[in-house]
């Protein structure tokens, strides 16, 4: 007979499951996929980070300014090149506090084409983008390789 009680919770489990079983699909799809993403841009950070430090043009440069945006400290740095053009950059990673202070020295890597472009050799503002994104990324796909069998 149907449209007992007993026919409705029947379905409704069976419904469930059902919608259970895709929950489950979704972190697997989402472990990979995010995995990929991170691997891929940690990669692509890696290898400008390895071009620049070995092909991109070097100067000395010298912190002019503390920049604070939404509490964040950003170095400006000015640098002349060899043709004598004084350029000022502002660093692409900021810190609590400071990582610079007015009058310290840095090295600065720049292309000559594009000097307002240019870096600051660090650790933090070259390095430390695909140091973090890579282990993460194959930290998830690891993860995703090694439970594809629990998510079924």
């Amino acid at each position: 007979m149907t449209g007992n009680k007993t026919d409705d919770s029947v379905t409704g489990v069976n419904q469930l499951r059902a919608a259970g079983k895709f929950v489950p699909r979704l972190v697997p799809c989402a472990l990979l996929l995010i995995g990929i993403v991170l691997v891929v841009l940690g990669t692509v950070n890696l290898v400008s980070a390895i071009h620049l430090e070995f092909s991109a043009s070097k100067a000395k440069g010298r912190v002019i300014r503390d920049i604070t945006v939404s509490g964040s400290h950003y170095p400006l740095v000015r640098f002349i090149t060899p043709d004598e053009k004084t350029v000022e950059f502002r660093g692409s990673v900021g810190s609590r506090p400071a990582d610079y202070a007015v009058g310290d020295q840095v090295t600065v890597l720049y292309w000559p084409d594009h000097p307002e472009s240019a870096t600051i050799r660090s650790f933090l503002e070259m390095w430390c983008l695909p140091v973090v994104l890579i282990p993460i990324g194959l930290l998830l796909l690891a993860i995703f390789t090694f439970s594809r069998g629990d998510f079924s």
